[in-house]
């Protein structure tokens, strides 16, 4: 699998591109709303590396309490696979645990994206690519 990007957690979703454009990062979309999650997305570039900023609009986001304990941090890595359920059941079976089952993310293209957990590596993203 390949990495996709690295999702950052952050608090107010334009300070923090101000800080990665002074990082050196620089705009890779524009600014989407995830209403299904309650979250803002927006992605950044920076030599190759995606880094995917989320933010939650309120305390009903599914990232508000992750947030609220760990503050401004990454918290997952995503992967680009060919076919999503196939990597889904070939995780679980390495005893990954499946968040979120697939769903249309609107800042990807409205691809499907899944999140599953490991005790031992925390959470990871896969976004099915496009034949």
């Amino acid at each position: 699998m390949k990495v996709h990007h690295i999702g950052h957690l952050v608090r107010d979703i334009e300070k923090a591109k101000v800080m990665f454009h002074a990082l050196g990062f620089v705009n890779a979309s524009e600014t989407y709303y995830d209403e299904s999650r309650d979250i803002d997305i927006v992605f950044l570039e920076n030599d190759g590396y995606k880094v995917e900023l989320v933010a939650p609009r309120s305390e009903k986001s599914v990232i508000w309490k992750h947030l609220k304990r760990s503050g401004s941090t990454p918290y997952h890595f995503c992967f680009s696979v060919h076919d999503i359920e196939k990597q889904i059941k070939i995780k679980e079976e390495e005893g990954y645990i499946t968040l979120q089952a697939p769903s249309k993310a609107p800042a990807i293209a409205n691809r499907n994206v899944a999140f599953l957990y490991s005790p031992d590596i925390g959470i990871i993203e896969l976004v099915e690519e496009v034949p």
